[in-house]
C-alpha cells in the first residue's frame, strides 16, 4: 500500500515544511515558538465539523483557552475513537475537508489530517523509515533534529487556526515516531497514550492491510517503545482500548475539559467497539517474552483517571530482527 514506499526525493534539511502551492525556491518562513499566541488573520471565519456524523457541543466564546492535547499510540489501538470523543466535547482537528475520509476500518472517520500524515511521512522518509517500518535506530533527539523544523512548523499552524472556544486535538499514529520532539514543542499539551493488546492489534492490522502477523507484533513493540523512551518521565494519561468500560469515562476528559462531562462514554465513541478476546494461550504461542513484559507494564499503567509517567525501555532483538531487513529491502 501507499504508506509503505520510501520517497528519495523527499529528505528533509532543517527549512520547515512547505505549505501547498509553496516552491522549496521560496523563502522559508520565519519559526515562532509553538506555545506563543499566533495572529488571528489565518483562523477561520466559521466553525469547521470534525466530520459529518459529529455535532459539535454548544460552546460560549467565553471559555478560555485551554492547552492542546495529543493523541498518541500504535495503530488500530483506539487513536481514532480518543481523538473522536474529544472533538465531540469542542476539540478541533482541522476542518473536515482536510481530513482522511472514514472508510470500512474506521467507520466513524479517522481524525487525522491529510497534510499531517504527508509531513510525518516524509519525515519519516527522510530518517529511512516508512510508518510501517519504523527506523527504531533514528528516533533519538539527536538523530531526528534535522526533521524537528518541518513539526514544529506544522504545529505552528496548527496552533494558529484554532477556533475560537475550541481546543486543538493533534492526533496520528506516526506522531508517536517521533514522540521525543513534541515536549519542547509543546511543553504545556496534554498527552494521551492509547494502549491496546499487542495481539488485537497484529489482528486488525492483518485484517485490514494483510500485514504479517509477526512484523504487526513488532510494529507493536517498535511504538510503544518509542514512546516510552520519547517521553519518559513526561506526565500524561494512558488509556487501554479494549478495556473502556461502557459506564467509565476516563477522568482526564473532565480535566482537558476543565468542567464535568455530560456525555457517556458511547455517546462518544468510547466502548462500543468489539472486543478481541485474547486468551493466555495465544499470548504463549505468538508474543515474545519482550513484547508481553511490555504489555503488562502498559497495561498497568493504563488506568485513564490519573496521570502517570512512562520509564525507559529498549527495543527487543528478536524485533529488530523482524523490522530490520524488510525496512533494507524497502529502501532499496
Amino acid at each position: 500500500m501507499a504508506d509503505d514506499h520510501y520517497h528519495e526525493d523527499s529528505v528533509f534539511t532543517d527549512s520547515p515544511a512547505l505549505d501547498a502551492g509553496e516552491s522549496r525556491s521560496a523563502e522559508p518562513r520565519a519559526q515562532r515558538p509553538v506555545v506563543e499566541q499566533l495572529d488571528e488573520e489565518s483562523m477561520p471565519e466559521t466553525q469547521p465539523t470534525q466530520q459529518a456524523a459529529i455535532a459539535k457541543p454548544e460552546l460560549s466564546s467565553a471559555v478560555p483557552l485551554r492547552p492542546p492535547v495529543i493523541v498518541l499510540g500504535m495503530h488500530r489501538s483506539g487513536t481514532s475513537a480518543m481523538a473522536g470523543a474529544l472533538c465531540r466535547l469542542g476539540g478541533w482537528v482541522g476542518e473536515d475537508k482536510e481530513l482522511l475520509p472514514a472508510n470500512a476500518a474506521n467507520p466513524s472517520g479517522y481524525f487525522e489530517r491529510e497534510e499531517t500524515k504527508a509531513t510525518l511521512d516524509q519525515m519519516l522518509a527522510a530518517v529511512r523509515g516508512t510508518w510501517s517500518n519504523p527506523p527504531h535506530e533514528s528516533l533519538s533527539l539527536y538523530k531526528l533534529e534535522s526533521v524537528r523544523p518541518a513539526l514544529a512548523a506544522l504545529v505552528a499552524k496548527l496552533v494558529a487556526r484554532v477556533p475560537d472556544a475550541q481546543f486543538l486535538v493533534m492526533k496520528d499514529p506516526r506522531l508517536s515516531l517521533f514522540s521525543v520532539l513534541l515536549s519542547p514543542l509543546i511543553p504545556n499539551a496534554t498527552l494521551v497514550v492509547c494502549v491496546r493488546h499487542p495481539l488485537a492489534v497484529a489482528r486488525s492490522l492483518m485484517a485490514r492491510d494483510h500485514t504479517n502477523l509477526l512484523h504487526a507484533l513488532a510494529m507493536w513493540e517498535a511504538y510503544n517503545v518509542a514512546l516510552c523512551q520519547g517521553l519518559e518521565g513526561r506526565e500524561l494519561f494512558v488509556w487501554d482500548f479494549d478495556e473502556s468500560k461502557r459506564d467509565r469515562l476516563p477522568g482526564f476528559l473532565g480535566e482537558v475539559l476543565c468542567n464535568e462531562v455530560r456525555l457517556t462514554p458511547v455517546e462518544l465513541g468510547l466502548g462500543d467497539h468489539v472486543h478481541q478476546h485474547v486468551t493466555s494461550e495465544d499470548e504463549e504461542q505468538w508474543l515474545t517474552l519482550g513484547q508481553l513484559r511490555l504489555w503488562h507494564r502498559l497495561r498497568e499503567l493504563a488506568d485513564g483517571q490519573q496521570p502517570t509517567r512512562l520509564s525507559h525501555w529498549e527495543l527487543s532483538a528478536a524485533s529488530m530482527q523482524i523490522l530490520d531487513p524488510v525496512r533494507h529491502a524497502v529502501m532499496r
